[in-house]
């Protein structure tokens, strides 16, 4: 298929939704905006690599308990999607299930987490840091099972390819802006109010503004829903050949490979803050390293708002190369420049890194796609890519503990500057093979 441009651009699933008029593609737009500018203030109160890593350290906790962080976010977020596709098939009650799924089921792991902390000292330290990290793999496989559907239906079905990456990149600049407000928020929190019922108040607010975007994305509008037809619960034998056309393409294939390499190279974000408090990254505090983690929300938002539009105009190639360029800089200023410019700048970079995985990711994984099944090609990709991405953190955690944060920083560098070489080279531009 791949090899035939022209069979393919016929069949790609991206070319086959229907289009909206401009009046609902606005309105859809601001709903968007709004709904993901607020959860971002909402997830950065409560950033995983920063405040979990921070009070589970608090209480005792090893490195190798700090890398399992990232290891369960990893593995809790990717591996469960291919379940939303047999949850979530409904394209008329779609929108209403994926917000129901946030209320019932996600949200309320936020609470539980809040009300853990607020009984942390009466409780034995070793249970308290495994009954966070058992909520915490709760809230994430949530997210995980909810996640590719919410992306194929607010972003790959909603929008046109030609204005999606910028409705992405402005949604994650919003989310980045008030992010970074929550973040300066949490570690005024964390200044101010004794811990660990601190910590507990984080997480509670956290679920109200968590409660407030999901409501708001219940103001989308999708007409073309209303005639819908119902489709059936997919059978797994044609999930399978759906999957299987995905895998035909010889330069999606290549894109997992460098996608692999680059999130195994920058498994590390939760070492960032415990390098950083620790005596060898200059002794910071905690309240500075939690504040400092604006700088990344800061560089989320430029680099989403930067590289979804250019995205849309030139292909999504250049951001995903330009995200794991940056992410040596990141890991390569985080050693050579310990205290505080280094913490901000380590920060800062990791942020451009994130904004271009997110926005060029999901853009390209979406423009790749060569069936109907959109959610199960996301959910694989995703899968394919969690595997080894969950396994990283749990050896990172082993290399620091035995040899250090900076001998792990070094070999992720490494790592990183692979997957530069390896998408400089063998990953094309999906337009220009499809024209799509």
């Amino acid at each position: 298929m791949e090899g035939s441009p022209q069979s393919a651009k016929t069949t790609l699933a991206s070319q086959r939704y229907p289009r909206m008029d401009n009046h609902n593609t606005r309105h859809n737009a601001l709903i968007n905006i709004a709904g993901e500018s607020i959860w971002g203030l909402k997830s950065n109160l409560i950033f995983p690599s920063v405040i979990l890593a921070v009070l589970l350290y608090q209480y005792g906790a090893s490195p190798a308990v700090i890398g399992a962080i990232t290891a369960i976010e990893t593995s809790m977020l990717l591996i469960p999607q291919m379940f939303g596709g047999f949850i979530f098939h409904s394209r008329a009650r779609r929108k209403r299930q994926l917000a129901l799924w946030h209320f019932l089921v996600m949200l309320p792991f936020n609470i539980g987490m809040g009300l853990l902390t607020f009984s942390a000292n009466q409780m034995d330290p070793a249970v308290y840091r495994t009954l966070m990290l058992v909520s915490f793999a709760c809230y994430t496989g949530a997210i995980g099972v909810v996640s590719a559907s919410w992306f194929e239906y607010f972003i790959g079905t909603i929008y046109e390819t030609s204005i999606r990456g910028t409705v992405m990149g402005l949604s994650s600049f919003g989310a980045s802006i008030l992010g970074t407000g929550g973040a300066l928020f949490a570690g005024w929190m964390l200044k101010t109010f004794p811990a660990p019922e601190v910590y507990g108040w984080l997480y509670m607010i956290s679920w109200v503004f968590g409660m407030a975007s999901i409501s708001i994305f219940l103001l989308i509008k999708d007409p073309s829903s209303v005639d819908a037809l119902e489709i059936p619960r997919p059978k797994i034998e044609d999930l399978l050949i759906d999957l299987r056309l995905s895998l035909a393409l010889s330069n999606f294939r290549r894109y997992l490979v460098g996608r692999i390499l680059a999130v195994i190279g920058f498994s590390i974000i939760p070492f960032i803050a415990i390098y950083f408090t620790s005596a060898v990254g200059g002794n910071l505090s905690k309240d500075f390293v939690v504040s400092s983690f604006s700088a990344f929300t800061l560089a989320n938002a430029v680099g989403s708002l930067v590289f979804g539009r250019l995205g849309d105009r030139f292909g999504h190639r250049w951001g995903i190369l330009f995200g794991a360029s940056m992410q040596v800089f990141s890991l390569v200023l985080a050693i050579s420049l310990p205290m505080v410019i280094g913490c901000i700048l380590a920060y800062a970079f990791a942020g451009l890194t994130s904004s271009c995985a997110f926005v060029s990711h999901y853009n390209l994984v979406i423009e790749m796609c060569p069936s109907e099944n959109r959610v199960a090609h996301i959910s694989m990709a995703n899968l394919i890519i969690g595997f080894p991405s969950a396994l990283a953190p749990l050896f990172a955690g082993a290399i620091a503990s035995q040899w250090g944060i900076p001998t792990l920083f070094m070999i992720c560098s490494i790592i990183s500057c692979l997957a530069v070489i390896w998408f400089s080279l063998f990953f094309k531009e999906p337009r220009s093979l499809y024209n799509t």
